[in-house]
């Protein structure tokens, strides 16, 4: 058995470690403010060792404890802290990225695909080489994004893929699987407060949707009516429809109409 450390907050990527065959989990590295109950629970029923850090440089102090469980390699997963260089050099480095890693890498690439209205995506598993997101692809679990999906329904299917992807990892470490190198794949920036702002006048509906969908577990999408800049976490929508595109604003309400229909923003 390999004998690894996890670095993320996913309570489900402990389970399935845990369950896997080829791995021995020994400890983890959570974040402050990102692990649940059910996160600590099994830490401490299955006795692992565990490290909790609240910024980046906190990681330097915890890599001679790191050293001293002497593992085999590390498995990233939902961990926002770049790995310090000299822990990078000493051990290889299996990271689970929720985008596809030709177009869509960077921190947030479950809320860019809802931004970018994707139709699909991919759970990639892949061997950290040096750049950001880049690195030797060992595989990748595909899902189809709906349109009504937000941030945890979209984490919610590509979590189902890690079983798949650890048996791809698997085989790429018994020879049986080759990996492919890639390099230089589209790079999308964190998310800015000018990707959420809606644009009353020019967004097409499902634009905005995708907005309201990519911020609803958050603060919301932004909203400006009136000089007041609003939360935006609910919408419906009605059969109602007109030629023109019409805008009406009533207290926290905003009601857009066009030939496909109106669309009613619930402010905040």
């Amino acid at each position: 058995m390999k004998k690894v450390i996890y670095f993320g907050y996913s309570e489900k990527m402990i389970k399935y470690l845990l369950e896997c065959e080829f791995l021995d989990l020994t400890g983890a590295v959570g974040v402050t403010g990102r692990l649940t109950e059910k996160y600590y629970e099994l830490v401490k029923n299955k006795n692992l060792k565990y490290y909790e850090i609240s910024k980046k440089q906190e990681l330097s102090s915890i890599t001679d404890n790191v050293s001293a469980m002497e593992i085999d390699f590390i498995i990233m997963y939902k961990f926002e802290f770049i790995i310090p260089e000299s822990m990078a050099q000493k051990y290889a480095i299996y990271n689970f990225h929720g985008g596809n890693l030709r177009f869509n890498r960077g921190a947030h690439a479950v809320v860019r695909t809802i931004l970018n209205r994707d139709t699909e995506t991919c759970l990639s598993l892949y061997k950290l080489t040096g750049g950001i997101d880049e690195g030797l692809l060992i595989g990748e679990y595909e899902v189809l994004v709906d349109q009504e999906d937000d941030v945890p329904s979209l984490n919610a299917k590509l979590t189902e893929g890690i079983p798949y992807l650890l048996k791809r990892l698997e085989l790429f470490l018994n020879g049986k699987l080759e990996g492919e190198l890639i390099l230089a794949g589209k790079y999308w920036p964190k998310i800015s407060e000018k990707d959420i702002i809606i644009d009353l006048n020019f967004d097409t509906f499902d634009v905005i949707r995708g907005k309201i969908l990519s911020q609803r577990e958050f603060y919301g999408a932004i909203c400006e009516i009136n000089g007041r800049k609003l939360r935006v976490k609910r919408y419906s929508f009605e059969n109602k429809k007109s030629d023109e595109k019409t805008m009406i604003t009533d207290n926290d309400t905003v009601i857009l109409t066009d030939a496909s229909g109106t669309m009613i923003l619930h402010c905040e």
